[in-house]
């Protein structure tokens, strides 16, 4: 299963029919968030993949409390990991060690 459309579309309120745009949208952001499984962030390591990005350009004092899904196909050991920030450090959420 491809991972689901994650992108919005703009707003012209210029154009006639506006409104079904934005109507179009929040019904996107509704199944996207509530109704089917949610796309989540994705990170790698070393290798890229389904559109991740290098973790390390993530600083975790941005990401404070955020967490990303480990998508790096060179580490199957950590391939398919939740890791969150502590504020200081991406950590794996089962193992409770320093990514």
């Amino acid at each position: 299963m491809a991972r689901p459309d994650t992108s919005l579309t703009l707003i012209d309120d210029q154009q006639a029919g506006w409104n079904q745009t934005v109507d179009d949208m929040l019904a996107k952001v509704r199944d996207l968030g509530f109704i089917n499984p949610s796309p989540e962030p994705l990170a790698h390591r070393t290798t890229p993949d389904s559109g991740s990005v290098l973790l390390s350009t993530l600083d975790p004092a941005d990401y404070k409390w955020c967490r990303v899904l480990i998508v790096d196909p060179a580490s199957p050991s950590t391939n398919g990991y939740y890791a969150f920030s502590n504020g200081t450090n991406w950590i794996y959420t089962k193992s409770n060690a320093n990514v």
